[in-house]
């Protein structure tokens, strides 16, 4: 046995064709009989595995992956040096402290589980923890005996409260619950005010309580659900550098918006927004602005005091018109203007930072060949224009490799 820590990973896949699962028979068998008999197949290679285990230093493991498609794990308490666990396909009622009692360990991530209930020992070095696709109904009340415990995710789960101990949870910084059945209340916002990030997308969310000015966040994700409208303590949240609000009902832009001047980055894409409002200005530390897939017509001034802007998408509008001023910014990189009306657009040849410039699916008859022959760009996106060109010239821009036509 080498002396050097090893990783032993213990992965079984079980997956079954496309071809399979579009028939119902293969070979004179039922999708079901090919299931079954390849999950026998793979718990005899798990079985394998686990002897194979058995004979290895327990002292040179230090990561684990397991997939069962079943009950039964290794004695985790051989495994002091373990540092990472991750189990996926375990069928069980119960997953007890002994899985976790490791004192190295400092990252476990379960997924795609079944289980009632799941207990957590007394730990000061777990880290990470992400329990996803499990159908949880609850934040597990173990958890709280991480007492160094940074980072908690529970993406897809059930989970309809945030429970009072993450209040208490003073090393707490990320919480996903994504894709859960949150209900954000008063109470539940007092309980997340000192997270610095903040994951409640897809949680079927209309509206934002009054005391919503009370979080501390840096990173809130609010995408995939509900909301029209903000109330004017939102306002408050002045240490916001990253707000997402992709897929929502907003038929315009709230001017509390204008207020966080922290923003590094702003998404509103997929929403009903018209128009965009003179107080986006103010945000002028902003660097990426998503306005993509909205009802928007025009690019107003007030945005040509955003100095620090990177990457602009504003793609999937009604945009007939592009301002000059729009290619003295020069600190874009990436600028998305494809699928809108533009009829004609400016010379972005002279910009110094940009690399990526989409003016696809629109309606223009002249080829920028001041931009074409910009050596800088990465890509251009030219397709689906009528523009009025020679074969030769369309031959030439086809054999370039930075154009997209």
């Amino acid at each position: 046995m080498k002396n050097s820590t090893i990783t032993i990973i213990l992965c079984l896949l079980l997956t079954v064709s496309t071809h399979f699962a579009a028939a119902q028979k293969v070979d004179g068998k039922s999708l079901a009989d090919i299931q079954r008999e390849w999950k026998i197949q793979k718990r005899m290679e798990y079985e394998h595995l686990l002897l194979r285990l058995a004979d290895t230093l327990p002292d040179s493991v230090t990561c684990l992956e397991l997939a069962p498609y079943g009950p039964d794990l290794p004695d985790m308490k051989r495994f002091k040096q373990l540092k990472h666990l991750s189990i996926a396909h375990l069928e069980t009622d119960r997953i007890k402290t002994e899985v976790f009692v490791s004192d190295s360990l400092v990252s476990v991530n379960i997924e795609n589980c079944t289980f009632k209930r799941i207990r957590f020992p007394r730990n000061r070095h777990i880290e990470d923890v992400s329990i996803t696709n499990c159908s949880l109904h609850n934040m597990p009340r173990s958890l709280k005996r991480c007492k160094h415990l940074k980072h908690l995710n529970l993406q897809n789960n059930q989970i309809r409260r945030v429970p009072c101990w993450v209040k208490r949870r003073d090393s707490l910084q990320t919480l996903n619950l994504n894709f859960n059945r949150i209900r954000l209340n008063r109470a539940a916002v007092r309980r997340l005010a000192r997270l610095s990030n903040i994951q409640l997308g897809g949680n079927n969310l209309e509206k934002m309580p009054a005391n919503i000015g009370r979080l501390r966040a840096e990173h809130l994700n609010l995408g995939k659900n509900r909301i029209s409208s903000l109330p004017q303590s939102f306002s408050k949240l002045s240490n916001l550098t990253h707000l997402v609000f992709y897929e929502n009902d907003f038929d315009s832009i709230p001017r509390v918006i204008g207020a966080l001047t922290r923003l590094k980055e702003l998404d509103f894409y997929k929403n009903h927004i018209c128009e965009i409002p003179d107080c986006l200005g103010n945000l002028g530390q902003l660097e990426q602005l998503y306005l993509s897939f909205n009802k928007i017509n025009l690019i107003p001034d007030t945005l040509r005091n955003l100095h620090q802007l990177k990457y602009f998408y504003i793609h999937h509008n009604s945009i007939n018109f592009v301002p000059v001023w729009l290619t003295q910014m020069d600190s874009l990189q990436r600028i998305g203007l494809d699928h809108n009306k533009l009829l004609a657009v400016p010379d972005f040849s002279q910009m110094k930072s940009l690399t990526e410039l989409d003016l696809s699916d629109n309606d223009l008859e002249e080829v920028p060949w001041e931009l074409v022959k910009n050596n800088k760009l990465q890509i251009i996106g030219l397709r689906n224009n009528p523009f009025l060109i020679s074969p030769e010239e369309k031959t030439f821009l086809k054999q370039q490799p930075h154009i997209v036509y």
